[in-house]
């Protein structure tokens, strides 16, 4: 009788239009349903009983700080190069560190977790005091020790508000590129150390100045460092034949491409050495591949020898003979050291009044922006008889005979090469790096300088055009609010995680479809296999599911693979929900067990979010798949198939999810994971993986966030029986009913009682004969079919409301 009276009342409440989806799963759960969705929050962690990790899950990225306690001084650096600016520096302030900016690295380095332990492991050697900054840290606590911040340029971390007080020294890293070097972003310092009198004749207009010289190369003036050629260097030379130095600047400026048809001549002839600029190294890298694509061919090309940022340039101008070079400042420290230079020289007045002032974007923080003039130093030089220090060349053709000169005739330019000297570098003493610690010591008890005039009107000018630009975003923001969240425009993904994707798998009683969904997984290609974790989550399974994972992760132990298990099938919702809790990505990418995806299908979500940097997920459908039990699809199958035609054609970012936009099904989709943790990650109240997918993305679209739908599908291995089709809409009946309760608005939609459900039925019978809908025609049987499939799809919607929620209560009420 008491189950009857229960049976009765679940029967009734359905029928009242009045009931709350509170009421409604309170009686039917015995639990009250978060008031803001937070199913997140409701994973009991300890519900998983089992498990199991590949040899690479744990992969991250190494690193070993070693911090000096008593810093107040902090040297910035992002890349090697940076290292060898404060070398000679560091040692005479035993009050300082390096600080290594793990944020610029992040997020302007394509390997950039190979730098980070390369430079880590480098500096440990170096036996220097470092930290690490990066994302997740908190900045005031980091820096609040610090009186004094040094770096070679205007960074980011300078204009972090813990800092805006602190005081800023510039060390100058070298000569060349007078537009940039000697521009008005020197008013962030309040000292700036400076070579020589030109140098000083510039910056002083936007800061204090002082002449230190160039501490670089304390070592070789004060006879501390071997002017020999270094060992490791010296075995890969031909003793019998002269060294060149290759130096070459970065972006528009550099000369890579010149010189590649010289190439084969100048490998035949000479030793040959590249060191490419930093920026080239690590925000270019294909332009270096480019260049090595082009010499292949040539049977000398592996007696390269190519130098990465590691190598103290010293120590390689002293194994050279003679050095090429563009528009690089090392042209200056080749001059400084006596060196034979040839300069390539191919910018035209083309270059100056146009070319250069096309603004292009490398990196997320590296742009090719205007860097020189006519009348900057390295331009001058080439140009100036009185200035030359080299030979110029304009055609690569005549390279090889520019060296040959140069070498033979570098007395030539001695007169000029001691001007050029005496105007750019002061203190050849090997005591520049003392005399820079001094200078920066001076400041910690210094009164702070007022600003000069042109750094007042450079600043006047700033704040002007950064006001009018704010009220500008400003004004766009507001409007693109109206239509959805713009929190996804400023998402970074900064931190030092390895992990970029993580692929969710729930699985429950079908390990033989499993496999099949992992192997086209682990198969993703134009992705870094340490960039995606795959988490498969074992929803109380009783088959030999475990035994298929562990075979699997032990077939496979350089994929991070992640196995869950708990005992108890708790539905998809809870599965995914668990897999999310545990997921190391900032995008969650979902399928299922029974699903086969594309080798591009990873790749293509990555790109669909550079492109769309506003949406938070990216959706596609599935399409059958034949497998040993199918090999011809259903009528039911076709009949599914056709319902989801129409959308699967054009690409889709409707702000209205129901009627427009398809993304959120969950064989088939990526979010961001912030979204999920937002929303509240998928319900735990629907009695089977159906509509779930969709409660999420209107939940999604109602917080206001962009969804987009794309048409590729995924592989669906299923055979689409009559039977599975009748069962999936009894379930899918309650569902709907939970639906409509949560999201009343969307009534129309998942209600199919009464003359809502007629006015639905009467749609899809419309869009059967009239042919109107779909992919494609149907043929004069197949309407009738699909006709009664219609027809009987909505009866088991109708039912299953009441039928699946009875199920749902009897489970509930029996002794476990």
């Amino acid at each position: 009788m008491y189950h009857f009276s229960r049976a009765f009342k679940l029967f009734t409440m359905i029928q009242n239009k009045g009931t709350t989806y509170k009421e409604l799963i309170e009686f039917l759960y015995g639990e009250t349903p978060p008031t803001n969705h937070d199913f997140l929050a409701r994973i009991n962690p300890s519900v998983v009983t089992e498990t199991i990790k590949s040899n690479a899950y744990d992969e991250k990225v190494c690193y070993e700080e070693n911090p000096n306690p008593n810093a107040t001084i902090g040297f910035l650096i992002e890349y090697p190069f940076h290292y060898y600016i404060y070398k000679n520096i560091y040692p005479h302030l035993p009050e300082s560190e390096f600080i290594v900016d793990a944020i610029w690295i992040r997020r302007n380095v394509k390997n950039w977790e190979e730098l980070i332990e390369g430079f880590t492991k480098f500096l440990n050697v170096e036996k220097v005091r470092f930290r690490i900054f990066h994302t997740g840290l908190d900045a005031d606590e980091f820096f609040k020790n610090y009186q004094i911040l040094v770096s070679n340029t205007n960074k980011p971390i300078l204009d972090l508000p813990c800092n805006q007080k602190k005081k800023k020294v510039r060390v100058m890293y070298g000569h060349s590129k007078d537009l940039w070097n000697f521009g008005p972003w020197s008013r962030v310092f309040d000292l700036a150390l400076v070579y020589g009198p030109y140098s000083h004749k510039y910056v002083r207009n936007y800061t204090h100045s002082v002449v230190v010289g160039n501490a670089r190369f304390d070592g070789w003036f004060s006879g501390e460092v071997d002017k020999g050629i270094p060992a490791d260097l010296k075995k890969r030379l031909d003793p019998h034949k002269k060294t060149i130095l290759y130096l070459p600047t970065h972006g528009n400026l550099c000369s890579l491409e010149f010189i590649t048809v010289a190439m084969p001549e100048l490998l035949a002839n000479y030793n040959f050495i590249i060191k490419p600029h930093q920026l080239t190294l690590y925000a270019d890298p294909e332009r270096l591949d480019k260049f090595r694509q082009f010499i292949i061919d040539d049977p000398n090309s592996e007696r390269i020898i190519w130098v990465d940022d590691y190598s103290d340039l010293v120590g390689l101008l002293a194994a050279s003979d003679v050095i090429i070079s563009d528009n690089s400042g090392a042209i200056f420290d080749a001059v400084l050291l006596d060196k034979p230079i040839v300069l390539i020289d191919t910018l035209t007045d083309q270059f100056f009044e146009k070319e250069m002032w096309n603004i292009e974007k490398r990196g997320k923080d590296v742009w090719d922006i205007p860097l020189s003039y006519p009348g900057s130093i390295e331009q001058q030089i080439k140009h100036d008889k009185q200035m030359q220090v080299g030979e110029n060349v304009r055609d690569a053709q005549e390279l090889s005979d520019a060296i040959a000169h140069a070498l033979s005739g570098i007395e030539r330019e001695a007169g000029r090469r001691k001007r050029i000297k005496d105007l750019i570098f002061s203190y050849r003493d090997g005591s520049s790096g003392r005399r820079s610690a001094s200078a920066i010591r001076s400041l910690v008890k210094s009164e702070s300088r007022e600003k000069t005039f042109l750094a007042l009107q450079a600043e006047m000018e700033v704040s002007r055009n950064t006001i009018f630009l704010k009220e500008m975003i400003a004004d766009l923001q507001r409007v693109a609010r109206s239509y959805f969240r713009v929190s996804p425009l400023y998402e970074e993904r900064d931190g030092l995680n390895l992990v970029q994707f993580s692929i969710i798998v729930p699985t429950f009683n079908n390990c033989e479809s499993l496999e099949d969904t992992l192997n086209s997984l682990v198969r993703q290609r134009d992705i870094e296999r340490r960039s995606f974790e795959i988490i498969v989550v074992n929803d109380g399974s009783h088959d030999a599911t475990t035994e298929v994972a562990r075979k699997f992760i032990r077939d496979h132990p350089q994929q991070k693979i992640l196995y869950l298990k708990y005992p108890q099938n708790k539905g998809a919702g809870f599965a995914r929900n668990t897999g999310i809790l545990r997921a190391r990505g900032d995008y969650i990418a979902f399928t299922d067990d029974d699903c086969i995806v594309p080798l591009d299908w990873l790749v293509n979500f990555q790109k669909d979010f550079e492109e769309n940097p506003e949406v938070v997920g990216v959706g596609g459908w599935h399409q059958w798949h034949k497998t040993a039990n199918a090999k011809k699809l259903s009528i039911v199958g076709k009949y599914l198939a056709w319902q989801v035609s129409p959308m699967e054609k054009l690409p889709n970012k409707s702000f209205r999810w129901a009627e427009t936009n398809i993304c959120g099904n969950t064989s088939n989709v990526c979010y961001r994971k912030s979204v999920l943790k937002e929303v509240g990650g998928f319900s735990h109240y629907y009695p089977a993986a159906t509509v779930e997918d969709t409660e999420l993305a209107i939940r999604i679209h109602k917080a206001k966030f962009q969804l987009l739908y794309l048409p590729r599908m995924v592989m669906h291995k299923k055979k689409y029986s009559l039977h599975g089709f009748v069962k999936n809409n009894l379930l899918r009946g309650l569902a709907n009913h939970i639906t409509s309760k949560i999201h009343p608005d969307y009534n129309y939609l998942f209600n199919i009682s009464g003359w809502n459900g007629l006015f639905i039925l009467c749609r899809n019978l419309i869009h059967i004969f009239s042919s109107k809908f779909g992919a494609a025609p149907l043929r004069f049987p197949e309407r009738f079919l699909f006709a009664g499939i219609s027809i009987l799809m909505n009866f088991c919607l109708v039912i299953g409301k009441y039928s699946t929620a009875m199920a749902v209560l009897k489970k509930k009420t029996q002794p476990h």
